[in-house]
């Protein structure tokens, strides 16, 4: 061995070594360990007397081998870029999931983003990092953002998310139906003009308050901007977002507020629309034609609902 080959092996080693990363290399069915990283949980020994097929259960082995079989594909359509691919697949790994990995030590369920890279026909370079704390960041910012603030409902973007499911199961199934109704607070601005930002929060929150009070359980409401609120109303037609927006209409023109030398004549204007198989091509046609609908109700007037 050169001296150069001897300093290339040792950084290759020091840089596993220093990896925080369970890294070993898979050989067909065989692994052989290189670095438990920061697992210090883990037996080394036990590790390395496993098969791929023991580390890992019938649904883990499913994503590994299309993992591999990837790196495969790609290796023959760039041969000189091989050593540069990385596939990666997430795994959650549990004590019992398989019981191997409590017999090594694990003691509660992690979540592991698997990275295979080949080096050569017959090795793979496997490592395997924990990003539990990181999916556990991810998650609670995507619930911070699919929350508004003010009002405690669901935001815009939580209304696509579950517009997306809905769109998805009545595709695939005839007797779904369903129905999206976007309601606005009349002339919000002149109360904001006269009483000042603090009384329009109140307005809304009250709103908010009394949508969320008569929805069914079915049934999904998120403050859609500003001033607007959105519904979806599911086994829905628009007879039955007609009704429904005529309903909370009339439960918002009741709300009285203390801020108020007089009352306040709050009213609700909106607009409707449901899923119509054969016609509704996406989830952005559903809210376009909403809005749509809310607009043409808006220049009527206020309190005016246009269902179409």
């Amino acid at each position: 061995m050169s001296l150069s080959t001897e300093l290339d092996a040792n950084l290759s080693q020091a840089l596993i070594q220093a990896s925080p990363d369970l890294t070993f290399i898979i050989r067909g069915d065989s692994i052989e360990l290189l670095t438990a990283g920061e697992n210090s949980w883990l037996s080394a020994q036990k590790f390395s007397q496993l098969t791929l097929n023991e580390l890992f259960d019938e649904d883990h082995l499913v994503s590994v081998q299309g993992a591999i079989d990837q790196l495969k594909h790609l290796a023959k359509a760039s041969p000189a870029d091989s050593l540069s691919n990385t596939v990666k697949v997430e795994l959650l790994i549990a004590p019992d999931r398989p019981q191997i990995w409590g017999y090594l030590g694990l003691t509660q369920a992690q979540i592991y983003e698997l990275g295979l890279t080949r080096i050569d026909d017959h090795r793979i370079l496997a490592s395997m990092r924990n990003t539990t704390e990181l999916s556990r960041l991810q998650q609670a910012h995507l619930r911070a953002v699919m929350r508004d603030p003010l009002t405690g409902l669901r935001s815009q973007r939580a209304l696509v998310t579950v517009l997306e499911k809905a769109f998805g199961e009545a595709q695939r199934f005839d007797n779904m139906r369903f129905a999206l109704v976007i309601l606005d607070i009349d002339r919000f601005s002149s109360i904001n003009e006269e009483y000042g930002w603090d009384a329009g929060d109140l307005v809304l929150k009250a709103v908010a308050q009394q949508l969320s009070a008569t929805q069914r359980s079915s049934d999904f409401v998120c403050r859609f901007g500003d001033d607007l609120f959105a519904l979806l109303l599911s086994e829905a037609d628009l007879g039955d977002a007609l009704g429904t927006s005529q309903r909370l209409q009339n439960l918002v023109s009741e709300l009285s507020f203390d801020f108020a030398a007089k009352p306040i004549q709050l009213s609700l204007s909106a607009g409707a629309t449901a899923y119509i198989p054969e016609q509704t091509e996406s989830v952005a046609q559903l809210i376009a034609q909403a809005q749509h609908n809310l607009l043409l109700a808006k220049s009527r007037g206020a309190a005016h609902i246009i269902a179409q």
